[in-house]
């Protein structure tokens, strides 16, 4: 079995650890995180999921949009997570003092 594989616009990495490593980190930076899945696709061994993630930043309400493609391995679990979102336009110009 290999490492889980996780992609997003600041990081790539193999291995539970340190992908539990990013969303622990996400969710002590944002205040009350929470992802709005919006629609699925799914065919075989891959799945396709538009989001939403809402959460606060710098105490302002902040929506991100966003999609993530996962590939599920033999046993039905991810082996492969890559999110899709655009950082610029979506985090660093609703940060004060940067947007």
């Amino acid at each position: 079995m290999g490492h889980a594989h996780f992609v997003d616009p600041f990081n790539n990495v193999r291995g539970v650890a340190p992908i539990q490593a990013i969303f622990r980190h996400m969710f002590t930076q944002l205040e009350a995180p929470r992802f709005a899945v919006t629609e699925r696709f799914v065919r075989r061994t891959q799945v396709v999921l538009i989001w939403t993630l809402h959460c606060r930043l710098a105490g302002q309400p902040v929506a991100i949009a966003g999609a993530s493609h996962l590939r599920l391995n033999a046993a039905g679990r991810v082996c492969m997570h890559r999110d899709f979102w655009d950082a610029a336009n979506e985090v660093y110009e609703k940060l004060p003092l940067i947007g």
